[in-house]
């Protein structure tokens, strides 16, 4: 962070703290000289997101988990509607 205060340039970065929150870190440079720093706590909105994250991969397995069994029931109907005719 000093790095970028010294070279008037801005930055954003993520800390995981010893709690196991996160903290948003965004440092923009002021025109005038010096420079600003905000920290937020971005916790909630990062685990909502690793929420959303994993429940699309369980869907994702589900509908595959899906699709093949539409396989082998479309396969058993042919199979049942050949053996009619």
């Amino acid at each position: 962070r000093l790095a970028f205060m010294r070279a008037g340039t801005p930055h954003l970065s993520e800390r995981v703290l010893h709690d196991g929150s996160i903290v948003e870190i965004r440092g923009n440079p002021m025109p005038g000289g010096g420079f600003v720093a905000t920290f937020t706590d971005v916790t909630a909105f990062r685990r909502a997101e690793q929420a959303l994250l994993d429940a699309n991969e369980t869907l994702e397995q589900r509908v595959a988990s899906r699709t093949a069994d539409l396989e082998v029931a479309k396969g058993e109907a042919e199979r049942a509607n050949h053996a009619k005719s």
